[in-house]
């Protein structure tokens, strides 16, 4: 798959012309193939009031409409998709991402393991807890309510904060790097943990407990990379007091080994349910969806498994180099699914499948240079955040 990148500034360009503040300017567009390796094809268009002109009869470079463009290179189409505002953090390295259900604030975790409480209308940091965790914040989520935090570092502690940076909870269970956390239900008051221990574990916020925890029989030490929670009618009820949604609930636990085994949360149990990709590569990312479960693995490679039988219906490698190490579902139907797609280096796509076919690719373009993606968060909004910029896009 070719890999596509514009100039961060290609907007501002537009703009200066639009605006009369210059006579002429240009931006580049690169094309590339997705070996890292691989060199990139740059061309140029210049922009003036008569309008967009190429540098090469076989290009062309098209203004839509809701920061969307299009770009033409030797007959191929590639849609492109601008940032509605991004903001630079040049000393905070970005390690995770997270946005309130209401779009009104972010949390990013950095690589110095302190949390920044994020206005998302403006971008101006609200608050700054400092030292959360001893290095890496290596995950954050919100609470249903938007007023608490949970957030897990490289130091194997999973902690739980009000808004205003007062720690409520310290948990501590897991031997090795956590990789995963679901919160369940509406109230989040259980949530599972995911870790390259092998272990996913069931936890009460109230009491700090582990209620239990889950492994596959077959391999306990299979390390989890990354665990999708759903609904399911035909598993048990809840064991305890202390689970409080865990009803009718199942999980999916993607391991290194490739396998993707299902487990009933309510009655504590491994199911007989998993899905085995042929080239054993290790599962880096899952989401439920309709019936079908889709998974992302770190050949590159997204598959859309049919949930009753554990068959594939559609598979697409993208840039074979890199895992496909986010991802998210931004809408759904019967007849398919669109997703975006974090795969390495500057590749971050929007993806729309449908009646098992790949329709069409968006690229998410406007961030800095060299970008990787440290974390995504979609609610109404979608928020992306690579390690010194965040950026803010359309869902639609």
């Amino acid at each position: 798959m070719k890999i596509v990148t514009i100039q961060d500034s290609f907007e501002e360009v537009l703009e200066d012309i639009r605006d009369a503040r210059l006579e002429e300017d240009k931006f580049w567009v690169a094309q590339r193939d997705s070996d890292p390796n691989a060199a990139q094809d740059l061309s140029y268009f210049t922009v003036n009031k008569e309008g967009i002109n190429a540098s090469d009869e076989n290009l062309a470079f098209e203004v839509k409409n809701n920061k969307k463009y299009e770009v033409k290179i030797n007959d191929e189409l590639y849609r492109l998709q601008a940032p509605i505002r991004t903001k630079s953090f040049t000393s905070d390295p970005i390690s995770c991402a997270e946005m309130a259900s209401d779009d009104s604030i972010a949390v990013l975790g950095t690589k110095y393991g302190d949390l920044l409480i994020i206005d998302v209308a403006n971008f101006s940091i609200k608050k700054r807890i400092q030292d959360a965790h001893y290095s890496d914040v290596t995950s954050v989520r919100m609470f249903p309510s938007n007023k608490v935090i949970l957030s897990t570092g490289t130091d194997l502690r999973i902690k739980i904060w009000d808004l205003e940076g007062n720690l409520a909870r310290e948990m501590s269970h897991h031997k090795s790097e956590i990789t995963s956390i679901n919160l369940l239900g509406k109230t989040g008051r259980n949530f599972l943990s995911g870790s390259k221990d092998g272990t996913v574990n069931l936890w009460e916020c109230g009491s700090g407990q582990v209620l239990y925890t889950f492994k596959r029989i077959s391999d306990e030490r299979d390390p989890v990379n990354c665990v999708a929670t759903d609904t399911d009618p035909s598993r048990g009820h809840r064991l305890s007091d202390l689970e409080i949604e865990t009803d009718h609930t199942c999980m999916y636990v993607g391991h290194e080994s490739g396998i993707i085994q299902k487990f009933d949360v309510g009655s504590h149990c491994l199911t007989g349910v998993k899905f085995i990709l042929s080239d054993k590569a290790a599962v880096t990312s899952l989401i439920p969806s309709r019936g079908l479960l889709i998974a992302g693995y770190d050949n590159g490679k997204i598959v859309f498994w049919n949930s009753a039988d554990q068959k594939p219906v559609f598979e697409t490698r993208l840039n074979d180099s890199y895992a496909i190490d986010h991802m998210k579902v931004l809408h759904h139907d019967e007849n398919g699914a669109t997703l975006l797609v974090a795969n390495g280096p500057e590749t971050l796509l929007r993806l729309t499948v449908k009646d098992c076919q790949l329709e069409r690719v968006t690229y998410l373009v406007g961030l800095e240079e060299a970008f990787a993606v440290a974390g995504i968060a979609y609610k109404q909004f979608v928020l992306i955040a690579t390690q010194y910029q965040i950026a803010l896009y359309s869902s639609t």
